[in-house]
């Protein structure tokens, strides 16, 4: 006998064709496609609802559905309407499942979701209250379990359309599953509105490979996540705005944590307490890395208030805003956030990131800024406690590269402004930095190759005035100071004592005598290269320098190169003499080129080791190079030029615009290249008797092979062997008489098996 629904007749169930079995004590509802069932009271509690077709719930009285388990099966499962308030309760109460089903909601097949609640609207960022009562919350349509002990959640997989609006969830979920979990969704539109999480026994809301409108909701928290989106990386153009997230876990979690960093996530309040963290931007899988910079997708984290309640509390060292390494080339913007009351306010990895009209207030480390650029941004304590070591901006080498670009900032009430620690980065700068009772300057165990830029940096002169009332000022007065003396602004750089960055003309600072500063101008970048590290290569060469060090003549410190290279980059001191120290290997490199970028007038001169023969220098275009008489011209000289002693060469690069090179090589050659996958020594020599030049390769045997004379814009001047070389070796001669290469450079261009090397041709 077929048991029926307490309010529905035999009749109606016959001609609607919807199936209600009993078997074994299990009560189950199947909608078949193409059906639809009004449901208008409360049913008898059932064990499952199969929905193929559509169940509609009426709003004519409050219903409540007693059930342990839902599947929308392609279906749809709508409760009022999008253009009606709702009137009466619906309550679907999840209980324990007798079987082996799983309590709680399911949507699979492209099923269809729909509980509009229109009119019932939570105005989340307007809400002030911490302590949040049910009665005040959405109570229109409910989700929740029978007790404690029941476990049910809602989950969408492969769901069509999905709108849900003043939805209460309440009791849902676990530790190890999520109170909603929304895996995908078909529909452009898809949105949770004004909607409550409350009581979940673990994360309230998990989005995977959706983009959904989740809007105006409320969240509290006290077991897990409020919201995780896209934690695995799929999914974006979710848009997170305007709710508000009270979460108070006890296991660190992040009230809203992030996978993919292309979400809109704007106007949300995030209020934590105990060792809850804020918002985190984390990388799905940190081992594995990708590009995430396009130009479809945007990243957006504007006018989000993330808040610690109670006191900064250093053992749980609560986070406010965390995003993570993201390897992007493009620029990601963030604007006018408010981090309050935090240990540790943000803490930036990402690169190209910019965190624009900021406000930190109250925290005790404000930023750890990685190589983000700060700007137009406040950090402010109400009140200086000395007793609190409170830094406002710490850039460090303990999480990662630094190198924080700042500007405009304001800083009040905090014990150091900006603390600098480890290895910063070259690519810093600071600037603009007003500070008021605090001590603008701070720097810990400072690598000795750090180079801070201090843009427009002055540092006055005081006088000690305690009546005096603080005032904001700029880089860099200490909080109990007084301005006397302001000096004219300039760009510097400050280092370490150990820097080999440290010149005669380098000065300490007045309030920490270990760091220097020098102007920014007195600097400049030496580029040594050789091989194909050249940018127009005078020898083609794979070899690489696997030493290399630079020494300063006046500290005699030194820098190193890192690893093997043809191509490294120095920064270094100008007006300047350093040492060039190599490696046995580059005792054969004939080709050794010099760069140096700096502001015009500036230069260095540099003493290189060169055992070769006839040695002489030309720039990479071809020009020959004067060379100086002694080495008392060469430090008096304007200009780039070079002068030889016995082995060794003293290099001068003077800037009489923005950059100039010098390009070492020799008349005799001997050296060894690799074409055609073949190893071939060349032999260049001058036979002053026959005023000539003689080249030698040694080359296979019966192996096609061309010799050519070229000038320097590669035009052919002559050819010196075209064809098939009957023993192992070509010989070719340049009469003096006929080519000038003693006032000019020429080239030479080598040609076996289809393959080509070049390499430059000078004698005097």
């Amino acid at each position: 006998m077929i048991k029926l629904f307490r309010y529905l007749s035999v009749a109606l169930l016959i001609t609607l064709n919807i199936h209600f079995l009993k078997a074994q004590g299990k009560s189950e509802l199947v909608i078949p496609i193409g059906k639809t069932l009004i449901l208008k009271k409360s049913p008898s509690p059932l064990e499952k609802i199969t929905v193929q077709g559509v169940l509609r719930i009426a709003d004519v009285k409050d219903i409540e559905i007693q059930v342990a388990q839902i599947v929308i099966d392609g279906g749809t499962f709508e409760i009022g309407t999008e253009q009606e308030e709702k009137k009466y309760k619906c309550q679907i109460t999840f209980t324990h499942s007798s079987g082996t089903l799983s309590s709680g909601l399911k949507v699979i097949n492209d099923g269809n979701l729909l509980f509009y609640n229109p009119l019932t609207i939570v105005s989340s960022i307007e809400y002030q209250s911490e302590a949040i009562k049910e009665k005040q919350l959405t109570k229109n349509i409910i989700l929740s379990t029978a007790n404690k002990s029941v476990t049910a959640s809602v989950r969408l997989e492969k769901a069509s359309k999905v709108n849900l609006s003043g939805v209460l969830f309440k009791n849902m979920g676990d530790s190890f599953e999520p109170a909603f979990l929304w895996n995908g969704n078909k529909e452009g539109k898809a949105s949770l509105l004004n909607s409550v999480f409350v009581n979940s026994k673990g994360d309230d809301l998990v989005l995977e490979n959706t983009s959904a409108r989740i809007e105006n909701n409320i969240f509290i928290s006290a077991n897990g996540s409020s919201i995780i989106c896209s934690k695995n990386g799929k999914g974006y153009q979710n848009k997170i705005e305007s709710n508000l997230l009270i979460n108070n876990n006890k296991k660190g979690a992040y009230a809203l944590l992030v996978g993919n960093p292309f979400q809109a996530i704007q106007k949300n309040k995030v209020k934590v307490a105990n060792s809850a963290n804020g918002i985190a931007i984390k990388k799905p899988n940190p081992t594995k890395d990708k590009a995430w910079s396009t130009v479809s997708k945007h990243f957006v984290l504007n006018n989000n208030s993330i808040e610690l309640n109670g006191s900064t509390n250093k053992e749980h060292q609560n986070i406010g805003l965390f995003i993570d390494d993201f390897n992007h080339l493009g620029i990601w913007r963030t604007t006018h956030n408010a981090i309050v009351n935090f240990p540790v306010g943000a803490i930036i990895k990402s690169k190209n990131t910019v965190l624009s009209d900021y406000d930190f207030k109250e925290n005790l480390i404000g930023i750890y800024p990685g190589t983000a650029y700060v700007q137009n941004s406040r950090f402010i304590r109400t009140h200086l406690n000395p007793d609190l070591n409170s830094k406002a901006i710490w850039a460090t080498d303990s999480l990662g590269k630094s190198a924080p670009k700042l500007s405009n900032i304001t800083i009040r009430n905090y014990k150091t402004g900006i603390f600098y620690e480890g290895l910063i980065a070259s690519e810093n700068y600071f600037e603009e930095i007003a500070s008021e009772n605090t001590t603008t300057l701070g720097f810990g165990n400072l690598d000795p190759e750090s180079i801070i830029v201090a843009k427009g940096f002055k540092e006055e002169k005081f006088e000690d005035k305690p009546n005096q009332r603080h005032m904001p000022h700029k880089v860099s007065q200490s909080h109990h100071a007084h301005h006397v003396k302001p000096k004219k602004k300039k760009d510097y750089l400050l280092f370490h004592q150990d820097s080999p960055l440290l010149t005669n003309n380098s000065k300490p600072l007045v309030e920490n005598t270990e760091i220097y500063k020098s102007l920014r101008d007195s600097y400049g970048t030496l580029v040594i290269s050789t091989g194909h590290g050249l940018l127009d290569p005078v020898h083609e060469h794979s070899y690489s320098f696997n030493t290399l060090d630079l020494v300063n003549h006046f500290t005699q410190k030194t820098t190193s190169l890192k690893k093997p290279t043809n191509r490294t980059t120095l920064f270094t001191a100008g007006k300047n003499v350093c040492e060039l120290k190599l490696g046995e290997e580059a005792m054969n490199f004939f080709d050794l080129s010099f760069e140096w970028e700096s502001a015009p007038g500036n230069w260095i001169v540099l003493k290189v080791p060169y055992p070769h023969k006839k040695p002489f220098a030309m720039h990479s275009f071809g020009n020959l190079i004067d060379q100086s008489s002694s080495t008392e011209e060469l430090m008096t000289t304007k200009r780039t030029s070079y002068f030889i002693d016995s082995e060794t060469i003293y290099v001068k690069l003077f800037n009489t615009k923005n950059v100039d090179e010098l390009v070492l090589y020799s008349s005799d050659v001997l050296t060894e290249i690799t074409l055609a996958d073949k190893r071939i020594p060349i032999s260049i020599k001058t036979n002053e008797e026959e005023n000539e030049v003689l080249i030698t390769c040694k080359t296979v045997k019966s192996t096609p092979a061309t010799l050519e004379l070229l000038d320097y814009y590669g035009n052919v001047v002559e050819t010196l062997f075209d064809g098939i070389a009957s023993k192992p070796e070509i010989k070719a001669s340049i009469d003096l008489e006929k080519f000038d290469i003693t006032n000019n450079v020429y080239l030479y261009s080598l040609k076996i098996d289809g393959k080509t090397h070049k390499g430059p041709l000078h004698t005097y």
